[in-house]
């Protein structure tokens, strides 16, 4: 089970110490912050322990808990608790009004369980856009819980919930905060500013007893890739096109339809077949074309930084990995996609010697594959949130390297290009 490591001590001194700065969620500040207003509805809403789907209610788009800090004094929440964001935390049953979602294609981040949510203030919407990352109106909070099963070969056992993590739009900035659940206790996760390392085990679906040094990362690296106002790494049609189960009084419905009949879109969306719609499970997903797989991989995985401006936090590195940049029918030259492109930034050289990103045909011979497949920090790929290697992510990264030449008119096997 899980242990703090002592990096723990860091995140008692940063309770101590306070730090944090105001954010723009709805409430009162004070004591624990006032809750905004309730919306209607509120039907339902089991999402329950047994799996990540999360049954949402029927809640209207009310704001969730106050930003108040204890005692009067600025900055968010001690406690997860005090946000008002969820009926149970250990069950992680939203509040109405704060809506569950599932992705397409995940962020793999050590094979955790992950159980999303979001919330828009009443009386906003999102800027909806088929093509783009949809932009956030002041006071939307997204919630993701981090979470392992107790014993995949005994699902009733449920999840330990290892951290919960808060991204909050301002009219200008984005905050992230971080609360992580104490070892044994799902009943409610502590601020931390410097994340801690942390000794989790846990049964997976074979039997096998997995350890980990779960990397909880800190306010300064959450901000590395949400720095630019209005940015959230996953919300886009693409994404959230497919169907979740809203539980007793809803179903299933699709994620999008559900989330505009809730008036949450500032636009109509198109019908639902004309949407686009991200390889689910691309890592694993034999069925979808090649080259579509890596492009839903990389756009989930990769693209947060990788992306043209303002979305990509290292656009002048000249790497593009989002979903539209790799559209082979956009014109989209084949170097932004690495290939025969010089990496302009090293690591830290402890396994990745290759000069070039994506040499086709030669994935050894590859320095995004090196990266990938590397854990040592400053050199892994991404560089949060993953301390152990993503097998099929790599399996199917290998497989489009070496197919490149197969896969496209104009690319030729090794570099530079005939």
């Amino acid at each position: 089970m899980k242990k703090l490591s002592f990096g723990f001590l860091l995140f008692l001194l940063s309770i101590a110490v306070g730090c944090g700065s105001d954010s723009s969620a709805s409430g009162t500040a004070g004591a624990g912050g006032s809750a905004g207003s309730g919306g209607d509805g509120g039907a339902g809403g089991a999402a329950g322990m047994a799996g990540a789907g999360g049954e949402g209610g029927v809640g209207g788009m009310a704001g969730v808990g106050g930003m108040g800090g204890s005692g009067g004094t600025s900055g968010p929440p001690a406690l997860l608790s005090e946000w008002g964001l969820f009926k149970s935390i250990p069950d992680q049953i939203p509040e109405d009004g704060l809506i569950p979602y599932e992705v397409t294609a995940a962020l793999f981040t050590d094979d955790a369980a992950k159980f999303r949510f979001v919330q828009v203030p009443d009386g906003e919407q999102i800027v909806y856009s088929d093509t783009e990352r949809w932009l956030n109106p002041a006071g939307t909070i997204y919630v993701k819980t981090f979470a392992y099963p107790v014993d995949a070969t005994q699902p009733e056992l449920g999840y330990q919930l290892i951290e919960t993590r808060l991204l909050v739009f301002g009219e200008d900035k984005v905050d992230t905060w971080t609360y992580v659940y104490p070892e044994g206790s799902n009943d409610d996760a502590e601020r931390v500013n410097f994340g801690p390392v942390l000794d989790v085990s846990w049964v997976n679906a074979l039997g096998e007893t997995i350890l980990l040094d779960y990397e909880v990362p800190s306010v300064p690296q959450c901000k590395e890739c949400h720095s630019v106002a209005g940015r959230s790494l996953g919300p886009s049609t693409g994404m959230f096109n497919r169907d979740n189960d809203y539980g007793d009084g809803i179903g299933v419905l699709n994620q999008i339809d559900y989330m505009n009949s809730l008036g949450m879109f500032d636009a109509e969306p198109l019908p639902v077949d004309e949407r686009t719609t991200y390889v689910s499970a691309p890592a694993v997903d034999t069925e979808a074309g090649l080259h579509d797989r890596v492009r839903s991989y990389f756009d989930s995985n990769c693209a947060h930084c990788h992306a043209p401006a303002p979305y990509g936090e290292i656009a002048d590195k000249g790497l593009y990995l989002d979903y539209q940049s790799m559209d082979p029918g956009t014109g989209t030259s084949f170097f932004t996609w690495g290939v025969c492109k010089p990496h302009t930034s090293g690591g830290n050289g402890v396994d990745c010697e290759q000069s070039l990103d994506v040499v086709p045909g030669d994935p050894d011979a590859s320095f995004l594959l090196c990266r990938m497949e590397s854990v040592a920090a400053g050199e892994r790929m991404a560089p949060v949130g993953r301390t152990i290697v993503h097998a099929e992510g790599v399996e199917l990264i290998r497989e489009w390297i070496q197919e490149l030449p197969n896969l496209f008119e104009g690319v030729t096997p090794g570099c530079p290009q005939q």
